[in-house]
């Protein structure tokens, strides 16, 4: 991984900013790209894309900015899951120029949740989208051997990983799990620092969320995390830090890209 990996501005990091003030602070900064935040996990649309006049601010700051859109979050594959819902949110990433939607899995039923999976997908290819299943240590699709498991039973195309750095190791996975990846297999990776061991319950729970650690002030091993992802593919800054929530998102954003940025500089990249 190179200091000139392409960074991108992930929504969690300012969760607090609306889309359009995501887009202001991913430019201000000067991310090369940024998520968007356009659907809640466990379901349903948020306020911006339940607005057409919203959603046309958005698509016009977006235009003017020039800075691409990597991903929008988030789609929970859960027992209930149903496509039909969906289709506007697919229209809108396709209106973005959007080409992935991060998806996580949080079904005990596998068999469903890979067909939702694959139904997903397919709908998502006409519209030009593909999915970035994303594992999540505290949810049931937790660990890259269940999601690169999955992704082959699915058996479509379109479909690949998010590694982010916290839930690979949170879930006992290591550098090691990366060995043999593609770059077409990994749509993007997540950089984040957090203590080496996992917090004991509630803290475990809000860690992800709202506790992480700037790149190089933990002690998880991001230079092994780093040195066995796939060349050339984007890394997300993901670092919602509860310390910095006195500033405001924008600064926030620029302080996330700069301990990063700093980080890798270090280290030598």
């Amino acid at each position: 991984m190179s200091t000139a990996a392409q960074l991108s501005l992930m929504p969690v990091t300012i969760s607090d900013a609306g889309p359009i003030e995501v887009v202001d602070a991913a430019v201000a900064a000067g991310y090369d790209s940024y998520g968007l935040t356009l659907w809640g996990f466990s379901g349903g649309a948020s306020a911006t894309l339940g607005d057409p006049a919203a959603m046309r601010a958005l698509e016009a700051r977006v235009r003017d900015a020039g800075l691409p859109v990597l991903t929008i979050e988030a789609v929970g594959l859960a027992p209930d899951f149903r496509l039909a819902p969906l289709e506007p949110l697919l229209d809108a990433a396709a209106r973005l120029s959007c080409p992935y939607l991060n998806v996580c899995g949080d079904d005990p039923d596998e068999g469903r949740m890979t067909d939702s999976l694959a139904a997903l997908a397919t709908l998502a290819a006409t519209r030009g989208v593909r999915i970035a299943l994303e594992f999540i240590s505290r949810l049931k699709l937790r660990s890259i051997g269940q999601a690169r498991a999955m992704i082959e039973r699915a058996g479509v195309p379109g479909i690949e990983l998010v590694v982010d750095s916290l839930h690979l190791y949170r879930s006992g996975g290591q550098a090691a799990d990366l060995a043999g990846l593609a770059a077409a297999q990994v749509a993007y990776a997540q950089l984040c620092d957090a203590p080496l061991l996992r917090p004991p319950e509630p803290e475990y729970v809000m860690e992800g969320r709202t506790n992480r650690l700037y790149p190089g002030e933990g002690g998880l091993p991001l230079g092994e995390f780093l040195d066995a992802l796939p060349p050339g593919r984007p890394l997300g800054v993901e670092v919602p830090n509860l310390a910095s929530n006195r500033h405001a998102p924008r600064e926030r954003a620029r302080l996330a890209l700069d301990m990063t940025r700093r980080y890798l500089a270090a280290r030598g990249a």
